[in-house]
């Protein structure tokens, strides 16, 4: 993506060449599924793989693979660590996201936000409104990947207290943490995308820039 969150017009070129010529493309996002549509404006993609590997879709939008997500239990030990420590909490519902902290922390997520949103319009990068709805309000039965903002060293500490059986969790970058149910992983999608066309290691190239990529490089040979 350009610094405006969008597709170049030589991306779309590139993609729709590649597909010109008979390879596949699979968009492999952390993000759900709703916003890969809303980011590709034109049909250069075959499969998506979504919230880092829990769900693979058809370019049509018809699900060929799905983890079971966060159960009640893994969320609420989140939760529970959420309220010792100076972040916000990201989830989404298939149609938005939504955003919460702690009580103690909630005014200085807002003064936050509003720093957060100046920066953004003054760089020309795109801002995604973080509207905190209050923790009490918050009731997760399940859910598919839960996402924590905040300073690396807090988040580091944070997530050391996560038993890595119960959860796979991925630093996109060293202010944003992901975590998500155990076993889901970018590789472990395409691993199982490999296997339902019958594509060889070596028939595949990655690319990517996160740690929630490194899985997926294991799974291609370039």
């Amino acid at each position: 993506l350009n610094i405006h969150g969008e597709v170049s017009d030589e991306g779309y070129a590139v993609l729709h060449a590649l597909q010109q010529q008979g390879i596949q493309i699979l968009i492999s996002s952390g993000r759900p599924f709703y916003s890969v549509q809303r980011i590709f404006k034109k049909p250069v993609y075959d499969y998506v793989s979504c919230m880092n590997g829990l769900e693979i879709y058809e370019a049509s939008g018809k699900v060929i693979y799905s983890h079971d997500p966060l159960q009640a239990k893994e969320i609420n030990t989140c939760m529970n660590l959420l309220q010792k420590y100076p972040m916000v909490m990201s989830f989404s519902d298939k149609e938005k996201f939504y955003h919460t902290c702690a009580n103690w922390f909630y005014i200085p997520s807002i003064l936050y936000s509003v720093v957060y949103a100046l920066y953004h319009k003054v760089s020309g990068k795109p801002h995604y409104p973080h509207h905190l709805t209050p923790v009490a309000k918050i009731h997760l039965q399940t859910c598919e990947k839960l996402c924590f903002s905040s300073f690396y060293f807090v988040l580091k500490d944070f997530v050391s207290h996560l038993k890595q059986e119960n959860y796979s969790y991925f630093f996109v970058n060293s202010k944003w943490l992901e975590v998500c149910p155990h076993g889901v992983s970018k590789g472990n999608a395409l691993h199982i995308l490999k296997q339902l066309l019958n594509i060889q290691d070596t028939e595949v190239v990655a690319i990517g820039d996160g740690e929630n990529d490194l899985s997926m490089f294991e799974e291609a040979g370039t």
